[in-house]
């Protein structure tokens, strides 16, 4: 049998019938002689729902607002009260640090010469780090190789 990949739509529907089933045991009476529906269900982190007509991301709406820079400063003020409030107490990450510095996934990604998916991989404890990128992290959020260490194991703990 071939993989096949399905629209997130095609995957919930009915797509073949069941053989009878039969109990396991000494008389071994099928409970039922009607075919039975089989859903087919495809698991991928992958499926993005199209944006409707007439609808925006979020994406794009922040990055029309990281344009105009009385916006950009508001969210880098509004970044810092996340990880000042809403993250205080919790263990420092390397999403506290970022966040502490204003930036975004996408900033911070930019800052080191990479994408923002790598450093969400990194934020999530997905990614194994090299030496050279932990240098160009820890420059971009000003602090030393230790801080940045700690804040890397603490990554699944928050």
């Amino acid at each position: 049998m071939t993989p096949t990949t399905l629209r997130l739509s095609e995957s919930f529907e009915l797509t073949k019938s069941s053989e009878p089933t039969t109990r396991v045991g000494a008389a071994a009476q099928p409970f039922s002689t009607r075919p039975l529906p089989v859903l087919s269900v495809v698991a991928s982190g992958d499926i993005e729902a199209p944006v409707p007509p007439g609808y925006r991301t979020i994406d794009s709406i922040v990055s029309d607002l990281e344009r105009d820079p009385k916006w950009r400063e508001e969210l880098k003020h509004a970044r810092a009260w996340i990880a000042d409030t809403v993250l205080a107490g919790k263990p420092v990450t390397l999403r506290t640090l970022r966040l502490q510095r204003g930036m975004s996934q996408a900033q911070l990604a930019e800052e080191i010469g990479t994408q923002q998916p790598y450093i969400a991989r990194i934020e999530s404890g997905s990614a194994d780090l090299r030496l050279d990128t932990c240098r160009r992290l820890a420059m971009a959020l000003g602090v030393d190789l230790n801080t940045l260490d700690q804040a890397l194991q603490r990554q699944g703990v928050a």
